[in-house]
Order: C-alpha cells, then structure tokens, then sequence
C-alpha cells in the first residue's frame, strides 16, 4: 500500500504537502520494516554494525547514543530507536533485539513528542505515555512598529542562526536549514507558531531592538543572542 494521509498542522488545518517539491519519496510501513530486520536486505551487516559502538547520551529519555541511534538500557532492556520529521509528518522507529520485537509509528502531524512516547511504551509498559496536553494559544494583534524591533538575526551556535523578518502582522523564522516558520503573537515578546508546538520569547525594551530570542520546544529552552546589524531585517 502506497497512500498519503493529509497531514494536520492545528486544528482543522491542513498542511500543505511537500510532495513534487524536489522532497524525496515518502516512507512507507514495509519500507520501514526493513530497516527492524524483518526483511532482509544487503544493508542488514551495516545496520547491526550501528548499534556497536555506543556513547553517553542520545535523545531523552535514552541514554546512549550509538551510530544514529538512541539507546535506551533500563529495566533489564536495551531499546534501539529513532525518529524524523518532516513536511507536516512525523516517524518513530524503534526495536528490542532482545525480544526481538520492533515497533513503527506514523503521525500526520509534525509536534514535537510525535508518537515517540507511544512507541517506547510499546516496547517497554515501563516506560509512560505523555498524557499532557499542550496550553492553547490566543492570537493578538500587535503594532508593526514593535515587530519591527524584534526582526534580526538571532545565533543560537556558530553553525545555528535563524533570520527573523516581519510579514505584515506576523513574524517568519528562516532557520539554517531554508525551512520557514510563521510565528503569531500571544503577547508583545511571546510568539507562538501554528504548525508545531514551538514557542519564541524576545527579550526586548521599548523603542529598541530585541537583544536575545529564546526558543521553547518540547520541554527545553535555547537563547540566542541578537547578531548585531545596523538595520532590522523587515520584508514587504
């Protein structure tokens, strides 16, 4: 079976697919299936090879991290996982060789958890499902001149600075990678985007331009200083 399920970005909106955008093919569940070991394949020395050589650390709650995977070692269990989004969609891929049990989870909707948390309770009854639900968000409006001050371009490592610019009465986020986020104002420094559950808080007085960006996302926050420039970054 090869279908595509409309993926939901809020609720009742639709995201926009990427298909025939240059995104390469989509994943499927027998694809997928490959990649637990229940089809064999020529890659199948090189994928048991991944899980050789470990580390300290890896995507909560893992942790290890070996050759792209997470590594989850606790109650007498080692579960190997991953996951991805991407377009509007989101994967979870995850597997007990012990057991030799393996689970595949696909959302139409990119949030932060994703099904991550189903998938490891799948493999582990130990492991609890995140029952939280997300703060809705109200949308204000704000005056042009404030979001003027908080375009710029905002570093969060030397390789990670996202441009922010105002689009009539809304910000947009370029991230490093090309991708764009819109961002709505739920106050006059706290923003919040529709597509993913990602929050934005500036740290700005009046009449001046924004100093830092905090980036809020599943749990965690990022500050990212202002790059200094003479003029704020503002499009039509």
């Amino acid at each position: 079976m090869n279908s595509l399920t409309t993926s939901v970005r809020g609720p009742g909106s639709a995201h926009v697919s990427w298909a025939g955008r240059g995104v390469p093919p989509r994943r499927t569940f027998s694809r997928l299936e490959a990649f637990l070991g229940y089809r064999k394949t020529a890659l199948r020395p090189a994928m048991e090879a991944m899980l050789k050589t470990r580390r300290p650390g890896g995507m909560q709650p893992s942790n290890e991290i070996a050759l792209a995977w997470n590594v989850l070692s606790a109650n007498g269990r080692a579960i190997a996982w991953k996951n991805g989004s991407v377009g509007g969609y989101r994967a979870f891929l995850g597997y007990d060789a012990e057991a030799h049990r393996g689970v595949v989870a696909l959302t139409n909707a990119q949030t932060a958890l994703g099904a991550d948390d189903i998938g490891l309770h799948l493999l582990d009854p130990n492991i609890p499902v995140d029952l939280s639900v997300p703060e809705p968000h109200h949308e204000i409006a704000v005056p042009p001149t404030i979001l003027d001050r908080l375009a710029g371009r905002y570093r969060y490592s030397p390789t990670d600075t996202i441009t922010v610019t105002r689009v009539g009465d809304h910000l947009l986020v370029v991230l490093s990678t090309g991708e764009k986020l819109e961002l709505f104002a739920e106050g006059e420094r706290d923003f919040f985007a529709k597509s993913i559950d990602v929050q934005i808080t500036f740290e700005a007085s009046p009449n001046e331009p924004a100093k830092a960006a905090s980036w809020q996302q599943a749990g965690q926050s990022q500050r990212g200083e202002r790059v200094k420039e003479e003029e704020p970054v503002t499009a039509p």
